[in-house]
Order: structure tokens, then C-alpha cells, then sequence
């Protein structure tokens, strides 16, 4: 019973470990993509004071930047099982992925804002100066 209720909890507590990541990406695309300023103008203070200007530690950076990798980690031990079997002349391992559709929607999703991040940080640090 507690093994089921700790798996339950995994998948809703990693999907908030990906928000900030995605609120992030969110307003700042509004912003820059769209102009449209008031999401990140509103947030702007309240992330100030989480410490989003400094270099990353403890911090609302850690979140932003290891959210979805923990999110991607909780999950993938919920959905993937290996079987390992030595003999002496082979190794065998079997991959198996449950289907458990949820986890596996909160992994694609930290999967797709990890991408994003990349891309962004990449165009903001890399093409833009």
C-alpha cells in the first residue's frame, strides 16, 4: 500500500517540480515573441526575490533548470523496468515500459521544456549578442 501511495504522489509531485520551468518559458516568450508584458511584469518582483539574477545555487534557478530533469528521473522509475540475467557466456537485460500514461505525459513534457530551455538559452547566450 505505501509503495502505490508514493507512486501516486510521484507523478502529480513532479509535474509541480516542472512548473516553475514552464511559468518561466511562458512569460518570457510572451514577452519577447509576442510583447506582451504583463505576465512577466507582474512576476518580475516576486522572482527577483527568489534570486532569478543570480548565478544558480539555492535558488528559484536550481528549480527552473533541474525541475524537469528530477520530474524526467521520478518518472522514469515509475515507467521503465529492467530485468537482468548474467550467464556465462552472455548478459541479458530486458527493457520494459509499463503503460502508464500519465508519467509518461509528465515526461514528455519535461522532455519538451528541457528542449526549449536549451534552445532559449542557447539563442540568448550563443546568436543574440
Amino acid at each position: 500500500m505505501k509503495h502505490a501511495l508514493r507512486q501516486s504522489l510521484a507523478t502529480p509531485l513532479s509535474l509541480v517540480l516542472a512548473f516553475p520551468a514552464a511559468y518561466f518559458l511562458v512569460i518570457c516568450i510572451l514577452k519577447y515573441t509576442f510583447n506582451v508584458d504583463m505576465p512577466y511584469d507582474a512576476s518580475w518582483p516576486l522572482l527577483e526575490r527568489l534570486g532569478i539574477k543570480e548565478s544558480p545555487g539555492i535558488n528559484i534557478n536550481s528549480l527552473i533548470l533541474f525541475g524537469p530533469v528530477i520530474a524526467i528521473l521520478m518518472n522514469t522509475l515509475q515507467v521503465l523496468s529492467i530485468d537482468k540475467r548474467f550467464t556465462k557466456d552472455h548478459l541479458h537485460f530486458h527493457v520494459r515500459i509499463r503503460k502508464k500514461w500519465f508519467p509518461i505525459a509528465v515526461m514528455g513534457f519535461s522532455v519538451f521544456l528541457l528542449t526549449v530551455l536549451f534552445i532559449y538559452m542557447f539563442l540568448e547566450n550563443c546568436l543574440l549578442k
